[in-house]
């Protein structure tokens, strides 16, 4: 298993030392090292100790390597295979230790391979001189560096060990090019070792870039050996079902995970079916996309307070920037504000209706910044909506939990929620998911209310919404365009799939909204729009199947 250090061939022992041994009492393998390296078997004493290392993870011992480290006497009697072994062997045990003496002994091994030079034998394992240093700056976190020795390595050595390391390290630094390259070069010098397809496999999962992480999979299943195939075909499987929502390739999963229960591989991703399987927006929170609200985390870190100012090449809901002026300004117990610098206006406009009665909560100035269009509420409701909005998430068991705390609530003031969060009970929430949290809630509530006549509908309201249980759904959707409107469809597509809501007039106002997706810029609310389509009620196999391939196509 361990087969970096080579054993002698004459290293057997006669019968005298094993009885010798018998009548003593059994050295700790440190010190049979220890041993070995006062004898003058210094080659024998590393790899008994970096065996010992590995078998057992007991970090105990680092003095004795870090003091042979720095005996470049030592080191020279071992040899540069010996070094270059021993130090592959270390690096990886030494992560868990604390981190100045880790620190330490990694400025040990890295001294350790520099005073070998150049001049070095090429080996196509890890323990090439260049792929073991390689691997050393990985784990210490210095990627370009590592990058750039594995570089190394392949001009001078052209070694496997040292293609498949650049291509981690591309991996590492986000070029994902620059690791297939060397990757599939590696592959031609050693075309038994697939296990970097698998990491390139990993890579494309993760980013949900399905056909590029299948390719890999396929690869290694096709010919790799038995313990990489143990990850790659439960993979690949998962990402054929991702891929297609058929739920035969799920059957394939539960079948390959049975099948090999010494594997954690298949069981890990039969959890995570279940966890995919939740319908999102409705069984699972998402929160937003925006870009905007990805830097909230960067202003917190710089303390809350003051005027920020973002440039958008493209102009976000206003509720993107309202997110990061709640939390900048501790839900406006400091002074403070957002001002953005738009670049590009989105085409149809936010600021637009669809009918004179859609939901405008924003007024917008000539530069795009958007102020509050509608009052602050009282201090009841947003308890009423607070409380709601800081349950476990279910849209349906909140639009049932709506039905009894509606009572007393207005709709002017439930809008006003949407733009005048209360504050949460946990502050660690982030201030976005929090906000559309909130208007989720609000969103329940609104469609709990009804119908209210007195506010005089309009034909196309009456034309779009007559038949639905409540117009606030459509008058949200139809109105400016901003984050109320993922919950607003989701819960019309929800109340159509429940039997709640007339069906043809709920696909008629989601396919209203599908025609407000700009064509080229992103749209904040096409991802929610997609996994609704994909399960709306009363649609073909075939609708169905684009509509999912629409929502893994914005996953990606």
């Amino acid at each position: 298993m361990f087969g970096l250090f080579n054993k002698k061939k004459d290293g057997r022992d006669n019968g005298g030392t094993s009885r010798a041994r018998s009548q003593s009492a059994p050295q700790s393998p440190w010190n049979e090292a220890a041993a070995l390296m006062e004898r003058g078997q210094t080659v024998e004493a590393l790899e008994k100790f970096a065996r010992t290392a590995i078998q057992t993870r007991d970090l105990s011992r680092m003095d004795l390597a870090e003091r042979w480290l720095s005996d470049q006497a030592l080191l020279d009697r071992a040899g540069e295979e010996t070094v270059c072994r021993f130090v592959a062997f270390l690096t990886q045990v030494l992560d868990p230790m604390e981190p100045v003496q880790r620190q330490r002994l990694w400025d040990c091994c890295l001294r350790a391979l520099h005073a070998l030079g150049d001049d070095t034998a090429p080996r196509q394992d890890i323990s090439d001189r260049y792929t073991t240093e390689c691997v050393l700056l990985r784990h210490m976190g210095r990627m370009e560096e590592a990058l750039k020795v594995a570089q190394e390595g392949i001009d001078r050595h052209k070694a496997a060990s040292c293609y498949t390391f650049a291509g981690l390290c591309c991996l590492d630094l986000g070029d994902p090019q620059g690791a297939e390259d060397h990757v599939r070069q590696g592959l031609e010098r050693d075309p038994g070792n697939l296990a970097p397809c698998n990491d390139l496999g990993d890579y494309f999962f993760e980013r949900r870039i399905l056909d590029k992480a299948m390719e890999y999979y396929t690869m290694v299943v096709d010919r790799g050996d038995a313990q990489d195939v143990e990850w790659a075909e439960p993979s690949l499987i998962f990402c054929r079902w991702l891929d297609s929502g058929d739920p035969v390739e799920l059957e394939r999963l539960v079948l390959c995970a049975a099948s090999r229960p010494q594997s954690q591989r298949g069981a890990q991703l039969c959890q995570q079916a279940r966890e995919e399987q939740k319908i999102p927006y409705v069984e699972t929170f998402v929160p937003s996309w925006d870009a905007t609200v990805k830097m909230i985390p960067n202003f917190t870190a710089k303390g809350t307070g003051g005027e920020v100012k973002l440039t958008l090449s493209c102009e976000e809901a206003a509720s993107a920037a309202n997110a990061v002026r709640l939390a900048v300004t501790e839900y406006g117990k400091k002074s403070g504000g957002v001002h953005l610098i738009v670049n590009a206006v989105s085409d149809p406009p936010l600021d637009s209706t669809l009918i004179p009665d859609g939901v405008w909560l924003w007024d917008y100035s000539p530069d795009h910044n958007a102020s509050p269009a509608v009052e602050r509420p009282g201090d009841a409701v947003q308890m009423r909506v607070k409380e709601l909005a800081r349950s476990p998430f279910h849209l349906g068991e909140w639009y049932d939990r709506a039905g009894s705390m509606c009572e007393g609530l207005s709709f002017d003031e439930l809008y006003g929620c949407m733009v005048y969060p209360p504050e949460p009970d946990d502050v660690r929430i982030p201030a976005d998911q929090w906000l559309l949290r909130v208007q989720f809630a609000a969103v329940c509530l609104l469609a709990k209310l009804g119908k209210d006549d007195s506010r005089m509908p309009s034909l196309e309201l009456m034309a779009y919404a007559g038949k639905l249980p409540s117009y606030e759904l459509a008058r949200i959707c139809l109105g400016q365009l901003d984050w109320p409107v993922i919950p607003a469809l989701t819960l019309l597509a929800w109340q159509a799939k429940e039997g709640l809501a007339d069906r043809e007039q709920a696909l008629g106002v989601l396919s209203l909204l599908k025609t407000r997706v700009p064509e080229n810029d992103y749209c904040f609310f096409e991802h929610a729009l997609a996994c609704a389509m994909s399960w709306f009620p009363g649609e073909s196999e075939e609708f169905h199947q684009n509509m999912h391939h629409w929502r893994r196509m914005l996953e990606e």
